[in-house]
Parts: C-alpha cells; structure tokens; sequence
C-alpha cells in the first residue's frame, strides 16, 4: 500500500529513470507529486463534430485514422508525422513534429481521441501538435474535459505526469486536513482530498473552482496563523529601547543635499517611535525604486548610533552592498559614525570615519572561530553576516533590503546576533514591490506597515508600459534610439540558463539573440547572480 512517504521510485512504472527527472522537479514521495499543482488547464471539455470546426477553437475531436505517414520536411531537417481523421462527417488533417514514434503507436482504422486547437492550413482546417490518446476500455484522461497542464523538465511529458499523479490519487485521503471543520463549514469549502482531486483532474469548471478556493484559502489561513504566531513571539521579547535625538537628527537631515518629502518623515516618525519602545519593532518599509527608502532607514541607523548601539543592513548582492555602504558613508560624511562593509569577497569592516579599514574583531578566548563586530555603528552586508561565528557587539536594529529575498530563518538568524541573547535587535524590512496595503497586511501579517507613496522633488515618475508580442519591433526601435542618445537599457529574464519545456526567456539565449540578431552594432553585456564578483 502506498502511503504518503512512500518513495516514486516504488510506484508503479516509475523506473531509476523517471525517478530521476521527478526529482529535478523536487518530486520524491507520493506526498510531493500530490501537492505538485498545475500551473494551467487546457479546455478540451467541448467535443465538437469536424463538419462544425472552426479556426481558433479549441475542442476535442474523436475519430477513425484513414492514413497516417512519417516524412521528411523540404529540407530534411525534421520528422513529419500527417495523419487524416474521419468522424462519419468530415475529415480532419492531424501533424506532428519531430514525434516520428506516433507515426508507429498509431495505425490506420484505430479510433483516436485528440484534444487541441484548430487552425487553418493551406489545404483546409487541420490541427498542429494535438494531445491524443486511443478509445478503448480505459478513461479518457488527456483529451477530454479540463486537462492538467504543468511544469515539466527534459524527458518528461505532462501525459506521464497526468498518468503518475493518476495512480497514486487515492492517497490523498491520507492527507492531514488543516483546517477546522467550523471553518469548512462556515465558508463552504471542499475537504482536502477532494480539493487535490478536482485540482488535478477537475470533474467540471465549477468543481475546480471550488477546489482552487479551498486551496488558496488553506494558504491564506496558514499565513495568517504563521504571523499571528510571529507577532506574539516578538511581543513576548525584550529590545533596547533606542533615544531620539530630536536636534541632532534635524541637524542630520538638514544637512542632506535634498529635502525629505511628507511620506518620508511620516515613515521616518513611525520608526523612530518603534525603536524607542522596549518591545522590537517589526515593520515593514514599502516605496518604490527612487523614493527614499534608504535615508528614511539611516535615519533610524543615526539614531541607534548616537544611542552608541549598532545597526545592520543586509542585502541580498554584493553590488547592492557597495551601493549602499557608498550611500551611507556620503550621508553620514561629517560625522564620527563609522560604517562597514561585509561581504563574502570583502570582509571589511571601519574603523575611521568612511573609510574602509580592517575590523580587529574581538575574538572570544573559548570559541577561536567567533568574530565580533565591534568597532563599526553600522554594517552592511550580504548572507555572509549569517554565517556561524559572525557576532556584533550591540546590535539594536537590523534592515533587511529587498525583504522577499530572504526568508523568516534568515531573518530570525540576524536577530540572533545581538551580542545580548536577553534582547533582540529592532526589525525594519524594506520593498520596492508595490504592495496594495490590504494585500500587505495579509502576506506580512507580522510586520507593521509604513508606505513612501511620492517620489523627491525633481525626481520623474517611473513610466510603465505593456508592450504586445507584435510591437516587439516597435520596443527594440525605441531602445535602439535611447541607446544612441547616450542612455543604458536593462533586460530582464526569469531564468539564467534555457529550460526545457518552460517557455520563459533566460539571460543566455537572450544576450546571444540581441547581440547576434537585434542590435548587433552595439555592446551588449549580461549579469547574473552565478558570475564571480570582480
């Protein structure tokens, strides 16, 4: 009997193989593969008779193959697989490409089911690259209805996918159900198997409706639970209160080469009277690129300074780390404050006002390996501040940039560095993601809320377009034009390599096609996170 941490190699029909390729998609027991969602659904639930096809449909057709053939194209560069089909009414034109097995699994009288898009070819209406499945005595599961779509690696088909997930379905009543029947009831929501069932092979759309909003709820639910958790733990904690220095701050500020807008003292107000309290802080510091996010936070740094206790800024790459250590050292230029930098590749900490000399950390006589950070007010730094053995002298505020890169463990980590286990250090995470504030309050349930929601005087809005596929030309054009007026332009992609089956762009595929293809005048670079600092 398989149980829910049974191994996919022991399921049936999965060889070493196929167990191999499950694994890359982090698929390893049977509970793994229940809880691998589809991303999409084809909509095959429409079963339509050839003589009333039409271009663009999507559909599902049922017929008898009166030919199929294997051929080369024109220039021999690929395998095509042509089939007719015949429904008693009209015949439909079916191909395939580089798929020459088909052209052997398929013969001609075997009655065929195939779900796809219509389109219109020279010759008539005809399919391109349908899913299809023989009729016989077993279920349709491929063609008909909602058919599961997911994310796949090389070798491995959503059809095997479908299949495995098929045959180990039942053992989604071993599922522990999360959520209190009071709450079911009340909100009228599935019970946990049956929503795993219907996401994976929905009975109607109305079905997997209802099982997308017991899931989503589920998710929502343990969030919240998670951050209540959270908050309550924080509450039950101690922190250093950290003094105001009410004239020395507006003297800070005075001096900065720009002034602060509204929503900047706003949030800055509600930080300062956060740090002053004895229980931590845990807020949260939304504004978009360009708005002041960071000197609303060396504020805060400031006055931890002058209350002689240090602060922390992590960030999640080393770019972004001397970015910001060179940010603070020309705000902080005509003080005493001394500001370090901590990095896998530069582990350099001051010990003199914005410069850039070598801690001499205080190395404790029972454990040769711990560091402290002693002599510098403010660190910034990447993960290597997480590591073992990385301690800070006073620790009372620690800021996190770019927050969705790191995870509660890590936040929780940095806590723990205060250098006085009885107190914990002042949380302030900062996000350029443009967060609608109720959204925000239920993703970071645990964290106080401030929004920047204007930009500094001067300073032009951000313009967000959307351009479509067909305007691609149109886009390069104009990139081309801001290039040649002495201006830079940044691609981004999801992906650093090609991956099979993903249909995403990745940052080598795209370099070469704009270096080789689109602007082949101009210097072209990538970066990403793998490329050893230079």
């Amino acid at each position: 009997m398989l149980t829910l941490d049974t191994n996919i190699a022991k399921i049936n029909k999965v060889g070493v193989a196929t167990a191999k390729k499950l694994q890359r998609l982090n698929i390893k027991i049977v509970r793994d593969l229940l809880t691998y969602y589809p991303f999409r659904y084809a909509d095959y639930s429409q079963k339509v008779p050839i003589a009333n096809l039409n271009p663009g449909m999507t559909v599902n057709v049922q017929g008898t193959i009166d030919f199929i053939q294997n051929k080369r194209s024109f220039r021999q560069k690929m395998i095509v697989t042509e089939a007719l089909i015949n429904d008693g009414g009209g015949q439909l034109k079916v191909v395939w490409f580089n798929q020459p097995f088909i052209g052997k699994n398929l013969k001609i009288g075997d009655q065929v089911s195939f779900g796809g898009t219509i389109q219109g070819g020279f010759l008539g209406l005809e399919m391109i690259a349908p899913e299809y499945e023989k009729i016989g005595s077993s279920k349709l599961a491929h063609t008909t209805g909602l058919a599961p779509i997911y994310h796949v690696t090389a070798n491995l088909t959503n059809k095997q996918l479908r299949f495995l997930i098929k045959s180990v379905i039942a053992s989604a009543a071993q599922l522990t159900d999360t959520l209190p029947e009071a709450i079911k009831s009340k909100c009228q929501l599935l019970d946990l198997a049956d929503a795993i069932s219907n996401i994976h092979f929905p009975r109607s759309g109305e079905m997997l409706g209802q099982a997308r909003r017991r899931l989503q709820f589920e998710e929502l639910f343990l969030a919240q639970l998670q951050a209540q958790v959270a908050r309550l733990k924080v509450k039950s904690q101690k922190s250093k209160a950290i003094k105001f220095f009410k004239e020395e701050t507006a003297r800070f500020v005075q001096r900065l080469p720009f002034k602060l807008t509204a929503a900047q003292k706003k949030a800055a107000w509600e930080i300062i009277k956060d740090i002053g309290k004895h229980q931590p802080m845990s807020r949260l510091l939304e504004g978009d690129v360009g708005s002041g996010k960071t000197v609303t936070a060396a504020i805060a740094m400031f006055n931890a300074a002058l209350n002689k206790r240090q602060s922390v800024m992590l960030v999640p790459t080393e770019i972004l780390a001397n970015q910001h250590y060179d940010t603070l050292c020309k705000f902080f230029t005509n003080s005493e404050i001394k500001i370090g930098l901590y990095t896998r590749s530069r582990k350099k900490i001051n010990q003199k006002p914005v410069t850039r000399d070598e801690e001499q950390g205080k190395t404790n006589k029972n454990h040769n390996s711990l560091f402290i950070i002693h002599h510098s007010d403010i660190v910034v730094g990447t993960h290597a501040l997480l590591q073992e053995g990385i301690k800070f002298r006073d620790l009372a505020l620690a800021i996190i940039d770019e927050q969705h890169r790191f995870g509660v463990e890590q936040r929780q980590a940095l806590r723990q560095k205060s250098g006085q286990p009885e107190f914990t250090p002042h949380l302030l995470s900062m996000t350029a993601t443009p967060i609608p504030r109720s959204l925000a309050q239920v993703i970071y349930g645990d964290l106080d809320l401030s929004i920047i929601d204007e930009l500094p005087a001067g300073r032009k809005p951000i313009a967000t377009w959307l351009v479509p596929e067909f305007k691609r030309p149109s886009a390069y054009d104009f990139i081309k034009r801001e290039i040649l007026a002495g201006r830079q332009a940044f691609v981004i992609c999801p992906l650093i390599n090609p991956a099979d089956n993903l249909g995403v762009k990745s940052v080598i595929e795209e370099h070469k096609k704009l270096n080789e293809h689109i602007f082949p005048e101009l210097k072209i670079a990538y970066l990403h996170g793998r490329l050893k600092p230079k």
